[in-house]
């Protein structure tokens, strides 16, 4: 059978859950006779990614929606780049749909837009995207799919986002050196692993933060994230000086991006993550965590609600509550054997996911809409 070129557009560089399941596809879809090709609206580490592992990586200088001669000149390489590489189908992650919608009218190839997130919050984004044609739509999760009724008219279906592969993060060897290399003190340390923007609660871990060094000092928290535009400067920005009008400025440090490998050590020395996220689709950041051994906190929003069953495989706190969170992480700095339940508890339950099923299922469309 002839590989089939699909292009998989991402609207950002950086990678965060959405962009870890194109990196998924990327490095299994060959695997299925498809031929992956990466367009990324902005450079980033995900490009780099995804050229070390031998795939066909483009950027764009850096996409803008209020500019819309940056728009058109977007619309304008992602057609070229389709030309080019001879690309017969796009799969398009969020908001580049906006882009790749338009790319594949002029160049008659059909498109798949992807969707992550539910809409808490519409914005003029979401309103144009929704009314832009395309061929099919990719829900991750029941919750996002009701979010959108106006799309289920359209070819569609649910595919849970289900990448990844607990057999290699454990095989990957936890770094001796890890803390010296990210100057974190040797004492208790929590881990946040997400995006810099205000929906993920920053803001209330830092409260929580504050509240439980009251009573330990001693304990050290590690946030990873890089900000990956001017609006998420000015938001770590502002958890910088709250963290320093709280006096939590020792306690508190900000890693910005982390390899994999190196998260992966971090887990290992980790006495929990914690994920303060008020809203959140699903979270694939407790997955990896949770089949790490990682023990999870996480505020109580859709996809980590799904996930996690509180006091047994993780605990839920409700969202936007620091002394709930405070109270939770002080929890777990008190009982290791609480700990050690929830971490054991917590590995087997992201046993049960595979990444070979959700890559097969995403086959399967490809397939359904070329022939």
């Amino acid at each position: 059978m002839k590989n089939l070129p699909v292009l998989l557009v991402s609207p950002v560089g950086e990678i965060g859950g959405g962009e870890k399941v194109f990196l998924s596809l990327i490095e299994r879809l060959p695997e299925f006779q498809v031929e992956p090709i990466l367009a990324c609206m902005r450079p980033g580490s995900l490009v780099e990614a995804a050229r070390q592992s031998g795939i066909k990586a483009y950027a764009f200088k850096a996409h803008r929606y209020r500019e819309l001669s940056l728009v058109w000149q977007g619309i304008q390489w992602l057609a070229q780049i389709i030309q080019e590489t001879e690309a017969q189908l796009v799969h398009a992650n969020h908001a580049s749909h906006i882009y790749s919608s338009l790319a594949t009218r002029f160049t008659s190839v059909p498109e798949i837009w992807h969707l992550h997130d539910y809409p808490y919050h519409w914005d003029w984004v979401d309103q144009v995207s929704i009314r832009l044609p395309t061929d099919y739509v990719i829900f991750t999760t029941h919750k996002v799919w009701s979010g959108y009724p106006h799309l289920l008219k359209r070819p569609h279906s649910i595919i849970p986002p289900i990448c990844i592969d607990p057999a290699y993060l454990r095989g990957l060897t936890p770094q001796d050196n890890i803390r010296i290399k990210y100057n974190l003190a040797h004492n208790s340390l929590f881990l946040t692993v997400t995006r810099i923007q205000e929906h993920k609660g920053h803001r209330y871990l830092l409260d929580a933060i504050h509240k439980v060094v009251q009573s330990d000092p001693n304990v050290t928290f590690a946030i990873v994230g890089k900000p990956s535009d001017s609006e998420q400067e000015r938001y770590m920005q502002t958890l910088l000086s709250q963290a320093n009008s709280l006096g939590i400025e020792q306690q508190v440090k900000f890693l910005g991006y982390v390899s994999e490998p190196d998260l992966v050590s971090l887990h290992h020395e980790a006495t929990a993550l914690i994920h303060p996220a008020i809203t959140e689709g699903f979270g694939l950041v407790l997955l990896e965590a949770m089949s790490l051994e990682t023990p999870v906190i996480a505020a109580a929003a859709d996809g980590p609600c799904e996930l996690i069953v509180d006091g047994e495989t993780g605990l839920i706190v409700p969202t936007a509550d620091s002394d709930s969170l405070a109270e939770a992480i002080i929890s777990l700095l008190k009982s290791p054997d609480l700990a050690k339940n929830l971490s054991d508890r917590g590995r087997a339950t992201a046993e049960q996911f595979s990444v070979d099923k959700m890559v097969k299922a995403t086959v399967d469309v490809y397939r359904s809409l070329v022939s």
